[in-house]
């Protein structure tokens, strides 16, 4: 063997005259390959005047002394030219784009293109230096998030996932002009959603606040803004027609008021029957299968009904008109009722209806379920 296996180094052999020849060739090779760094990879003839020791990767298309070389690495050595053919995991340094790249065996290419997992990185720093306040930093124009496609192994989803490690600590994206705060918006020192502004990043002001029990929202420095809440709603509509038995029309399950110690629970419906049927029918609201509010039908076409249950200092004990077939806001006869339903867990709200003989026909139209909040 007369060369090394893997850079083709030349061996000085036995009783080899002009020993100096061959050692000094070997190390201009080592001189061109070792710490392989080139000024350039896109000229395909060489420069007109280039430094000794000057290394190149010879482009596509080599024309002139470098015709048939191209991919090689042209090193400038004593006045001439000589080539290297690259071997398969060479990596090269490319200063005038200060890219690195290696030889996949048929071509060069772009070290940062098959680099697909970095670990337990320190810092990193897109267009900016990273410090140790800012490990991770970029300066930028855009940036784009986009999720990965069920056809690219993905589900379609893009959730952005940010964690703080206590109750009081701060979670919050900082919003700054010149680096000094204008807005902010986060869990800031709480885990109610927050958001402020500042004229200066000195004095701030809080302008929203959204419970992240009740979802009340508080505006500015003002007392909270109360508001009706929609739990459930449909107007669907549901007849039932025939015998007389007390027959349900709709049932909801996992009803949670969550309305506080002083809220308010309202329901209202809109009741309907046929025209001229004097028999008197009942249309029914129960809460856990108690009966809560009842309204009579008869040759009246519709009725609405609305009940108006208010806790009394606790989410566990409230009163309101006791069921009657009165109007909502009349003058009734019966007592006030009081109840005991757990405002915070699941209730099961039930309309149901009840026609006074066979044939008779009631249509519960629609139902409105809302509940406001009091602290």
């Amino acid at each position: 063997m007369d060369t090394s296996d893997n850079l083709g180094l030349p061996y000085l052999m036995p009783s080899q005259a002009q020993k100096h020849v061959t050692h000094n060739e070997a190390l201009g090779m080592l001189d061109a390959l070792v710490h392989l760094s080139v000024a350039d990879r896109d000229l395909a003839a060489p420069p007109p005047s280039p430094a000794a020791g000057a290394r190149y990767i010879v482009a596509a298309g080599a024309t002139e002394t470098w015709a048939g070389h191209s991919g090689a690495v042209a090193h400038y050595l004593d006045g001439a030219w000589s080539f290297h053919p690259p071997q398969t995991g060479f990596l090269c340094h490319v200063a005038d784009e200060g890219a690195f790249l290696y030889w996949t065996g048929a071509a060069w290419a772009d070290v940062s293109a098959v680099i697909s997992t970095l670990q337990n990185i320190a810092r990193l720093g897109l267009g900016t230096t990273a410090d140790a306040t800012n490990p991770f930093s970029a300066k930028l124009n855009k940036a784009l998030w986009t999720a990965k496609t069920a056809a690219e192994g993905g589900d379609g989803d893009l959730r952005y996932t940010m964690n703080k490690e206590t109750a009081s600590d701060v979670l919050s994206i900082l919003l700054q002009t010149g680096f000094s705060g204008r807005a902010e918006l986060g869990l800031i020192g709480n885990d109610n959603l927050a958001l402020k502004v500042s004229p200066d990043g000195s004095a701030w002001t809080t302008a929203v606040t959204v419970d992240r029990t009740t979802g009340l929202v508080s505006l500015g420095l003002g007392p909270s803004v109360p508001a009706w809440r929609v739990i459930a709603s449909d107007a669907t509509g549901w007849t039932h027609t025939g015998n007389t038995a007390e027959t349900t029309m709709v049932t909801l399950t996992g009803i949670v008021p969550a309305n506080g110690p002083n809220g308010v629970l309202r329901i209202t419906t809109l009741w309907s029957c046929g025209v001229n049927d004097a028999s008197v029918k009942s249309g029914r609201v129960r809460i856990n299968g108690t009966e809560v509010d009842r309204t009579a039908l008869a040759s009246n076409r519709s009725h609405s009904k609305q009940i108006n249950m208010r806790n009394r200092g606790a989410t566990n004990a409230q009163v309101a008109q006791g069921p009657t077939s009165q109007s909502t806001y009349n003058v009734s006869t019966i007592a006030p009722s009081t109840y005991s339903f757990d405002m915070t867990s699941a209730l099961t709200i039930t309309f149901t209806v009840q026609n006074a003989a066979n044939g008779d026909s009631t249509k519960l139209e629609y139902y409105l379920i809302e509940a406001l909040y009091g602290a």
